[in-house]
């Protein structure tokens, strides 16, 4: 079983998955503060399987996934316009499972939910 949260990045210039993307996985807190729950890096498949433990307290609320994508494009000597690329999403059933897909370039990036 997968983490609640999980997510997939796709170069888009290289038609296939981004690996070892760092990516922070932080929530708001009451005071409106981000406080961070998880870190970890996408995988030979783009991926992030298990950002969080399978049975976290995933409780509802805003959540913000931030992409390192200037360590991810300086790797491969490139530059991009978007060092960083912050997702905020809305959790409102903590059931069920979220997958986050980036789509990126070094000039741009897209970005949906997925199943």
């Amino acid at each position: 079983m997968q983490s609640p949260i999980n997510t997939q990045v796709i170069d888009t210039i290289l038609g296939k998955p981004a690996k070892n993307v760092n990516v922070v996985l932080e929530t708001q807190a009451d005071n409106s503060e981000w406080k961070e729950l998880a870190r970890s890096s996408t995988n030979t498949d783009g991926k992030i399987e298990q950002l969080l433990p399978e049975n976290f307290p995933l409780k509802a609320g805003f959540y913000s996934l931030i992409f390192d994508t200037k360590s991810y494009y300086q790797a491969m000597g490139l530059e991009t316009f978007y060092p960083v690329v912050p997702i905020i999403i809305e959790i409102k059933n903590q059931t069920e499972q979220t997958h986050i897909t980036l789509s990126l370039s070094p000039y741009g990036y897209s970005t949906h939910k997925g199943r």
